[in-house]
């Protein structure tokens, strides 16, 4: 019985070939823009979240108020580096001298950030950080003018490839290129300049001026607690009580990556919700198709019921047709929100994104198509409930 319902709805679907086809460009539509949606989302979330997992949770960061991690404010000290110092618990303190200018390379110009840190211990620090020659050596502690770039900058930062021992200006400065970062898969990251802390403060004249501090807590140690004390020890030193706010913040990877996910989410959810109009519309394009069936085959089903089927089976022919319409919509949704959600991801690596990965999940891709199959019967409820209530003598006189 299942089987002649199957065939004949096959045969229905394929005798309205145009309609049909429409609707379901309705359901592919709504399930490809989901698929590809959440696809994305998942893979710059667990991209993300490696990220913060390299840069390694026993880290803090102290930023001046109205700063982030996207945009660095001005406002620490000298003093505030000299207090962080007493905490025990820490094992590096790493100031950061920040400013965005105009770098020179032979006859040609870029607008880049640069990044003064300090280079005693450096390769220390930077190794603790993840960071890691790939062509020439760390700097020395007393070069002044030694720069240090990122991967991307040194191949494609300019027409001519900036290789070791190379100048580059700065501020109207000459700097020798003595390393090359390998590379870490952001464009942020592989565009970066690294120079002396204390040069940086003298050529941006920001003496005793500080970006952010970055702190790395020995292991032993809870980050979150020595967070705690990091806040209570700077309020101290600045005379700041009770409520009042801070000029300065103190946050862990796991508020950023906090931070991050909570924007991703709602980001997320607005474009699923815009997706999802699609999917009404293909709801909506089913119903329609269906309530048209019905109204086209008002004789077919009165003979139907003259030969003896029921109310039930009717109902069962009506929605099986709905649901394989929305079943081949699912089906090729899918297919095809699969496949633009990866060629996005190898756009995005082409464009220096290297560290994002998309990973198709199996559950994804058949909730999908269950998908499909779901809003494909929901939607013919109401038409096969109006085919089966039809009486088959009044059906046969039309």
């Amino acid at each position: 019985m299942i089987k002649d319902l199957f065939l004949l709805a096959i045969k229905n679907i394929k005798a309205r070939k145009l309609r049909n086809s429409l609707t379901i460009l309705g359901i592919v539509i709504g399930i490809a823009a989901i698929i590809t949606l959440i696809t994305m989302s998942q893979g710059l979330e667990s991209s993300v979240t490696e990220q913060f997992e390299k840069i390694g949770a026993n880290r803090i960061f102290v930023m001046a108020k109205g700063g982030s991690a996207f945009q660095l404010g001005s406002g620490l000290t000298d003093d505030d580096v000299k207090i962080l110092g007493f905490i025990n618990e820490l094992e590096w303190i790493t100031p950061y001298t920040t400013k965005q200018t105009v770098i020179t390379f032979g006859r040609e110009k870029e607008l880049l950030t640069i990044w003064g840190v300090p280079y005693n211990k450096i390769k220390e620090r930077w190794e603790s950080f993840g960071l890691n020659i790939d062509k020439g050596r760390y700097p020395k502690k007393s070069e002044t003018y030694a720069a240090v770039i990122g991967a991307q900058l040194a191949q494609e930062g300019f027409a001519r490839e900036i290789r070791i021992n190379n100048n580059i200006e700065i501020e109207e400065k000459k700097f020798t290129v003595v390393g090359i970062f390998e590379e870490i898969g952001t464009p942020e990251d592989d565009n970066i300049i690294y120079i002396n802390g204390e040069t940086a403060q003298e050529i941006f004249n920001k003496e005793n001026d500080f970006s952010f501090i970055d702190l790395t807590v020995k292991s032993a140690y809870d980050p979150s607690t020595i967070a705690n004390k990091i806040e209570r020890r700077l309020r101290q030193s600045r005379g700041i009580k009770g409520s009042d706010d801070a000029d300065f913040e103190v946050v862990t990877p796991e508020q950023l990556l906090g931070q991050m996910r909570s924007v991703l989410l709602i980001i997320q959810v607005i474009l699923i919700s815009i997706a999802a109009i699609a999917l009404i519309v293909g709801a909506i394009g089913i119903a329609n198709a269906m309530f048209t069936s019905v109204l086209e085959r008002t004789r077919e089903i009165g003979v139907m019921k003259a030969v003896g089927a029921t109310q039930q089976t009717i109902k069962y022919a009506f929605l099986i047709e709905a649901g394989i319409i929305g079943g081949i919509g699912g089906s090729i949704g899918t297919l095809i929100g699969a496949g633009v959600a990866l060629v996005i991801g190898e756009g995005l690596k082409s464009a220096g994104y290297s560290f994002f990965s998309i990973t198709l999940s199996p559950w994804l891709l058949l909730s999908g198509i269950i998908f499909g199959l779901v809003i494909g019967g929901v939607s013919g409820l109401i038409p096969a409930y109006k085919a089966s209530q039809k009486h088959p003598i009044e059906a046969l006189r039309q």
